[in-house]
């Protein structure tokens, strides 16, 4: 049977695009022991991307940032998991000159939907996080005054790409970083928290063959395949027309 007329106008506008459709990023959690750590920040420098095969990356302005530490820098905090933890300090300075002092930004690649981390400060400072989008919207952002016990904070919204570290005090540590996806968002071929033309693409790639986006984001009615029909309900979801996204769980 030939595609509908409807079908037909939908193609040429989404062919113009070109996307991927890689699968929703497992949760990672990074502890920061995975290897030898000094006790002092003059024996360090910033982190940077040591992580970024798992899909985060650490930034601050020009050599300032977050550095691994080991709990021999006697912390004043318990509840982390040593003996590694990353540690900042306005009194300190690092290895190449630079200072171990917050803001810290976390940049993930892809997006994700979850990140949450322990905290701790035994001079009670508070803590914050927030969660930006691709369009460097805020996304939520969460707080806590910190103590000599580690304490979470933790943000979940669809398309996480940057989260920002910030403190009132003078020192603290963070550990435990856990991110990752939440549940699919119906439609959202490539995983970025907003559904859009380029995810019909990817749609119409898996229907024909050439692409694999997984149920739960592309078989937007729910039948168990991913066809012509999949594509064309995303696309109108794109163009915001009603539509009833019915995939199934993962």
């Amino acid at each position: 049977m030939p595609p509908s007329r409807s079908i037909r106008l939908a193609l040429p506008f989404a062919l113009a695009l070109a996307t991927a459709c890689p699968a929703a990023a497992a949760t990672q959690v990074i502890d920061f022991d995975d290897a030898d750590a000094p006790f002092a920040f003059s024996d360090t420098n910033a982190l940077r991307d040591k992580y970024a095969a798992l899909g985060v990356t650490f930034t601050a302005p020009g050599d300032n940032g977050v550095a691994i530490l080991d709990d021999a820098s006697a912390p004043g905090v318990s509840g982390f998991s040593a003996p590694n933890f990353l540690a900042f300090n306005k009194q300190g300075t690092l290895a190449d000159g630079g200072a171990p002092v917050l803001p810290e930004t976390l940049l993930f690649d892809p997006p994700v939907a979850h990140v949450a981390i322990e905290v701790g400060d035994y001079q009670l400072s508070t803590i914050s996080i927030e969660a930006f989008d691709a369009g460097d919207q805020s996304l939520g952002t969460d707080s806590v005054q910190a103590s000599d016990q580690m304490q979470p904070l933790a943000i979940d919204a669809s398309g996480i790409v940057r989260v920002v570290v910030t403190s009132d005090g003078v020192q603290g540590i963070l550990d435990d970083l856990e991110f990752g996806s939440a549940a699919a968002l119906c439609g959202d071929a490539n995983g970025d928290g907003h559904v859009t033309a380029s995810d019909a693409l990817a749609a119409l790639k898996t229907a024909v063959g050439s692409a694999d986006c997984p149920v739960d984001r592309c078989d937007f009615n729910g039948d168990g395949h991913v066809l012509a029909a999949d594509a064309l309900a995303i696309l109108k979801t794109a163009v915001g027309q009603d539509t009833t996204p019915s995939c199934p769980a993962a």
